[in-house]
């Protein structure tokens, strides 16, 4: 047989096995992948199992998806024969532009191999470690794929107040307007310029309040902000640690891990932490992502998604969490493709403070794998000498000080940071660690930076969630900043007096006057949001004694009709009992995981790998997850203060700090 120019892979049994967690990528094929020349292909013979974009996503999350030709991720459901009929197969030859004696099909699945070696195809055989057959799935449009926001669509509109452009000058407009149309911002104005032609109707508002850009979370896991503080046990040295104590498993992974799996429970997950982040002034943040069959996809809301943006202007960031493996060839290679197609490829470096935590970075420095698109997370374990290697390639960090402290005792030295030369900015990680949102880790950041010698002024925290996130994901030209022809993402903070960026740091959600994503109103005061939306679209909420509106529907969004408050209602029932809920789940077993009716999981990046195959059995121990659990609320209040207070590794100066912040 000659070589052949192309392998194209079965899904099941020959690139992934599939168990009760879901699609693993068979370690063999992702060896062989990583080292062929051949092209590399997916020609899936399962009915209706994903898309193309499924598929790529897929592969993006694995670290493969720079090895295949994004032409050739093939579903053999959208043929108009089946995979058992030779045509199906010339079909899929022609679709790869080679001859069928010069293609490879790899396959678990003997009906389709037989077809396959009818056509004239070369096939290979791989052990199967699941059945091929029958597995459901639902079929999912382009739109709800692929779209992110919204389009470019929406009413002209004009709003007044104090305009921080965050541009290279730091201009500040005392008495400014922004024109915005179709989701962008079509002019950026003092109180005489002209207004662009068509605003002569346009309605003009005027806010009273101190409009900056929306803000950029680069570091979260969205899914877990259901959760409260959780009350650290002691001080960890790294991540590994504390991922493996009792009372973070029972409190925090599982009973997540439970309700992601439920559909109705698992879109008011999403609701629910979306609405809380949009709260707190945040417009773009690492995605809630949802699964379907076990494929990733976008779980679309109102908030921006840095992973799948489905806008051509902004290019997409890719985001691994699990530790590489520098002992697995293949692991390395993979990733070395992944951060080299990537324009930012952000991963937790060195979550910790000891030996083994600044080992995740000399394994990257051994391997050659630092490089410009590499964003470390964290990065805590790092020494001078390793952030002077980072910024010699280019290569930028996320800080997170809530969760370094609340964890560690610790966070960056911002001298060594800021001499090193690395580009850094702003993440809250999660609330069971870290800020409820950017608004209190801004408030810790700027802690943080007094007790360490005022290193950063507030003007530099302010564009640490800003326009630096935006040019760490190459975002730079069209969001992070005001400008003119940049989409229409952004903060207002009522009052305009004093400081601008202090006003900022200090802002309480309440303070919060409006939110704006792609032009699209979102949340503020009801004043404002009456005159932007009509009002039987809207749902009231009150924070912190004022009166709030929302506006939560968004194109192709699978979590349109559901309200914060039904979401809030069905997480504080589902809460209270988390047992009946483990028990629902053991008693559908895998079948709900893979249920196309529900058509609806989380998809969860925070699961501590398993240490044995007791544990890997999902759920297995019924003393695995707490009774009941409290709801975390949508912005800070006094419950959130006193779980403060009782950390043991945050100090007592930064406690006083927030409780002197919020009250």
């Amino acid at each position: 047989m000659p070589e052949p120019k192309v392998i194209l892979w079965d899904f099941v049994g020959a690139l992934v096995d599939r168990d009760a967690r879901g699609f693993r990528v068979r370690e063999q094929a992702a060896s062989r992948i990583t080292q062929g020349s051949a092209r590399q292909g997916i020609l899936a013979t399962l009915p209706t199992l994903s898309s193309a974009a499924q598929l790529r996503l897929f592969l993006r999350d694995h670290l493969l998806e720079a090895f295949f030709d994004p032409g050739l991720l093939i579903n053999m459901s959208a043929f108009p024969v089946p995979p058992d009929d030779s045509r199906a197969f010339h079909a899929a030859a022609a679709l790869t532009g080679e001859r069928p004696a010069d293609i490879l099909f790899v396959t678990a699945n003997a009906i389709a191999a037989r077809a396959a070696r009818e056509a004239g195809f070369q096939v290979e055989g791989a052990a199967s470690g699941a059945p091929p057959v029958g597995l459901l799935a639902d079929t999912i449009s382009a739109a709800e794929l692929l779209a992110a926001i919204d389009p470019d669509t929406g009413p002209a509109f004009v709003l007044r107040g104090r305009i921080v452009t965050m541009d290279t000058g730091g201009h500040v407009i005392d008495n400014g307007r922004l024109a915005i149309r179709k989701g962008k911002i079509e002019a950026v104005l003092d109180s005489v310029g002209a207004l662009p032609s068509g605003f002569s109707s346009a309605p003009v508002i005027d806010t009273e309040a101190t409009i900056f850009p929306g803000l950029i979370d680069l570091h979260n896991h969205f899914a877990y902000n259901i959760h409260r503080l959780w009350k650290v046990p002691g001080s960890f040295e790294n991540r590994t640690q504390w991922q493996r104590d009792k009372s973070y498993r029972r409190g925090v992974n599982q009973a997540t891990g439970l309700m992601a799996k439920i559909a109705v429970f698992a879109k008011a997950m999403a609701r629910f932490v979306e609405v809380k982040a949009v709260m707190g002034g945040t417009t773009s943040g690492q995605g809630i992502r949802m699964k379907v069959q076990g494929f990733a996809r976008l779980a679309k809301g109102v908030m921006r998604n840095i992973e799948i943006t489905g806008d051509s202007r902004l290019p997409e960031a890719a985001t691994l969490v699990p530790d590489l493996n520098a002992n697995n060839a293949s692991q390395v290679e993979r990733f070395r493709r992944s951060l080299t197609n990537n324009r930012a490829f952000l991963y937790h470096l060195s979550e910790g403070t000891n030996l083994a935590a600044r080992q995740r970075f000399l394994d990257l420095k051994d391997n050659d794998l630092v490089e410009s698109n590499l964003v470390g997370i964290h990065s805590l374990g790092l020494q001078p000498e390793d952030l002077s290697f980072l910024a010699s390639k280019g290569a930028k960090a996320v800080w997170s000080p809530f969760s370094n402290l609340l964890l560690y005792g610790k966070t960056l030295n911002l001298s060594g940071v800021i001499a090193s030369g690395v580009k850094f900015s702003l993440g809250s990680d999660w609330s069971p660690t870290g800020g409820k949102n950017l608004l209190e880790e801004l408030k810790v950041a700027r802690w943080v930076s007094k007790h360490q010698g005022g290193v950063l002024s507030d003007q530099q925290l302010a564009r640490m969630v800003t326009i630096i996130p935006a040019e760490i994901l190459g975002w730079e030209s069209i969001l992070g900043s005001l400008r003119d022809g940049a989409l229409a993402d952004l903060l207002a903070i009522r009052g305009t007096t004093g400081d601008p960026y202090a006003q900022l740091i200090g802002a309480l959600e309440k303070d919060i006057a409006l939110v704006v994503i792609h032009g699209a109103p979102r949340y503020g005061d009801s004043i404002l949001m009456d005159q932007l939306a009509t009002p039987d679209s809207l749902e009231k909420v009150t924070v912190g004694g004022t009166l709030k509106h929302l506006f939560l529907d968004s194109v192709a969004s699978p979590l349109n009709g559901l309200s914060l408050g039904t979401a809030i209602e069905q997480l504080t029932k589902a809460m209270s009992d988390l047992k009946a809920v483990q028990q629902q789940v053991l008693n559908e077993g895998p079948g709900l995981l893979f249920d196309a009716d529900s058509g609806f999981e989380l998809e969860l990046d925070m699961e501590a790998p398993p240490q044995d195959e007791t544990e890997a059995t999902l759920f297995a121990d019924g003393d695995e997850v707490e009774a009941s659990m409290l709801l975390d609320t949508l912005f800070v209040e006094e419950d959130h203060l006193i779980r403060i207070d009782g950390q043991p590794n945050l100090p007592n100066g930064l406690k006083q700090e927030l409780r002197n912040a919020y009250q």
